[in-house]
């Protein structure tokens, strides 16, 4: 969700996670009095959007021929591990890409839990699950959700060369071992 901050005054921003936690917070406009804004009783309802509800505000014209890259999701409790194509960052081979190449990863995640998966310097459109893709218009993100036992495809273009860091966003599965680095050719 995109908030606007073209308003006057003092308002309740709130956020809500997929398990109903949530946390507040207070905006404040220049010139809006100090503290928090009144309190009113407020129907903040249940719903929670996911990558599946949003959408593009436009039609998307994605490359026609990206460069696919399998990415299987790995790990266990015992011993606690993750990795990226069997792989432990930081024992792990960067993945290198071309400046301007169309690249579409397709995630597998057997393993029995969620994994948050963030890219630096990038945006990526989430196409969904393979044999259902959206191409028509697929919303835009830095970090999705590949959920247990699932498989998703995301597609982006590699325009900032570098070398850009690709990690679970739980950190205890990228302290070890659930990253990769990107690196972006010039």
């Amino acid at each position: 969700m995109l908030l606007h901050a073209d308003q006057t005054g003092v308002h309740w921003v709130r956020a809500a996670t997929l398990d109903g936690k949530e946390a507040r917070a207070v905006l404040h406009y220049a010139g809006a009095s100090v503290g928090e804004p009144k309190a009113a009783p407020r129907r903040w309802g249940t719903r929670t959007l996911t990558w599946q509800q949003m959408r593009a505000r436009a039609p998307v014209t994605l490359a026609e021929k990206p460069e696919e890259i399998d990415l299987t999701l790995g790990g266990s409790m015992k011993p606690y591990r993750w990795s990226i194509n069997e792989q432990f960052y930081p024992k792990a081979d960067p993945i290198p890409l071309a400046t301007n190449e169309t690249v579409r990863f397709h995630f597998r995640n057997p393993t029995g839990m969620d994994h948050p998966l963030h890219l630096h310097g990038h945006y990526f459109r989430v196409l969904g699950k393979p044999g259902a893709l959206n191409l028509k218009d697929p919303v835009q993100k830095d970090t999705v959700n590949v959920p247990a036992k699932e498989e998703l495809v995301i597609q982006w273009q590699a325009t900032n060369p570098g070398r850009w860091f690709f990690h679970c966003h739980i950190e205890w599965h990228l302290a070890t071992g659930m990253a990769r680095v990107i690196e972006i050719k010039q």
